[in-house]
């Protein structure tokens, strides 16, 4: 499935209004982690690498309304049954190839900025990071 619109999905919300940056969307998929490094005494490294290769991706938004962003924090959290649980199910457009994964992944706290924009109250959200689990 090539892209159709939106980076991201967590449940419904597609993220749409507005719209994550298009510069504001970048994912670093198939992260290798490795479990075990040394060096032999051949002087050749090596690596054990873990079987579980995790995506990490931030995106930004432009500036938006309260009730815009009040949209976006119910998504982020999800159906989570306590304010401290931070688990949802993702569905992001990898660029590499081209298709929609779906992913387990923890976010860090939505951090937001009151401004005026246009004469208008808005709000500005810090970079969200969403981490692979």
């Amino acid at each position: 499935m090539a892209f159709d619109g939106h980076y991201l999905k967590i449940g419904s919300c597609t993220f749409q209004s507005p719209a994550i940056k298009r510069e504001g969307y970048n994912i670093n998929s198939k992260i290798v982690q490795v479990t075990d490094q040394k060096v032999l005494a051949s002087g050749k490294l090596s690596i054990k690498e873990l079987e579980h290769k995790p995506t990490k991706i931030s995106i930004t938004f432009p500036v938006m309304t309260m009730a815009q962003m009040r949209v976006y924090k119910q998504a982020f959290r999800g159906e989570l049954t306590t304010e401290d649980e931070m688990y949802l199910t993702v569905e992001y457009y990898d660029l590499e190839s081209d298709t929609y994964l779906t992913g387990t992944f923890y976010h860090t706290d939505l951090v937001y900025t009151p401004v005026i924009y246009n004469g208008q109250n808005m709000v500005l959200v810090d970079t969200v990071k969403l981490m692979e689990h």
